[in-house]
């Protein structure tokens, strides 16, 4: 934790989450408005919450098929979690409580290949894609609404994305590469 005010650096401990099979390998974080931590457990195809002093608060992982390989990314936001498994091109949407809400596939167009990153914003899931440098918009019941950008080095292009984020007034930042693409969509 590193604290600007004070200019001191300390250790965010998470206190008391349960062990799973595998060793906890940390992968991906995020955090709601209400300061909880969402972190991947990558092994354990978990995603751990602890409350903003670092106590544990639940699991959240859908059943366990043999189609689900675990998380690469998650977001939260609105009461909900989002979770994206890349190798099997799927969603999961959590709600409060570690439940299910949704899971769908997001490679049901024939360009749309290795989704990355998600993010969420006005009842929309944005998944980024890194072969076909897009974004596909979906709405909560996993149905595509429209993509944006398209492979390429130009401005509003992408080559090699790999971090999409949604700021509050809606502005979409992704990572490319060594460059960030901002992109605002307009209504």
């Amino acid at each position: 934790v590193i604290d600007m005010k004070q200019k001191k650096v300390s250790l965010f401990d998470m206190k008391g989450v349960p062990a799973g099979k595998e060793k906890f390998i940390p992968g991906r974080f995020t955090s709601d408005g209400a300061g909880n931590i969402y972190v991947i457990d990558r092994l354990n195809r978990r995603i751990v919450m602890v409350k903003k002093d670092g106590s544990f608060d639940k699991v959240i992982a859908p059943p366990l098929p043999a189609s689900f390989y675990g998380f690469s990314d998650v977001k939260a936001g609105g009461g909900s979690v989002y979770g994206l498994d890349t190798v099997s091109s799927t969603v999961y949407v959590f709600d409060a409580k570690g439940s299910v809400v949704s899971k769908f596939g997001v490679s049901i167009e024939p360009g749309l290949s290795f989704p990355v990153s998600l993010a969420a914003s006005g009842g929309f899931i944005y998944v980024l894609y890194r072969h076909s440098g897009e974004i596909g918009v979906f709405d909560g019941r996993g149905a595509l609404q429209y993509v944006l950008s398209g492979k390429g080095f130009k401005e509003g292009e992408l080559y090699t994305p790999s971090y999409i984020s949604i700021s509050a007034d809606g502005l979409i930042y992704v990572i490319d590469g060594g460059r960030v693409q901002v992109f605002r969509e307009v209504e």
